[in-house]
């Protein structure tokens, strides 16, 4: 996530040794976060549950809250039942 990383220098603070470590209040730095872990991403069209949190653990120390993110900002578009996850169009 480094060269990632690295386009969003206002989230340093957030990340500890390349990975996300803290979740911001700020709803701004919120929406820059979803954006940095969007483009962290592997591209793919859909991510079982699993998956995604595997990937989202790789990401950083709180992959479950990060998920929820990516949701709440509606980077990501999911099942009502929360089995599949795909980036929002």
């Amino acid at each position: 996530m480094g060269r990632v990383a690295a386009r969003f220098p206002r989230l340093d603070g957030c990340l500890k040794n390349g990975r996300v470590a803290t979740i911001p209040a700020d709803d701004g730095l919120k929406a820059e976060l979803g954006r940095l872990v969007m483009a962290a991403l592997p591209r793919r069209d859909t991510y079982t549950e699993r998956e995604l949190t595997a990937v989202l653990r790789e990401l950083g120390d709180e992959p479950v809250a990060l998920r929820r993110l990516l949701v709440d900002l509606r980077l990501v578009e999911r099942d009502p039942d929360g089995s599949r996850y795909w980036p929002a169009a």
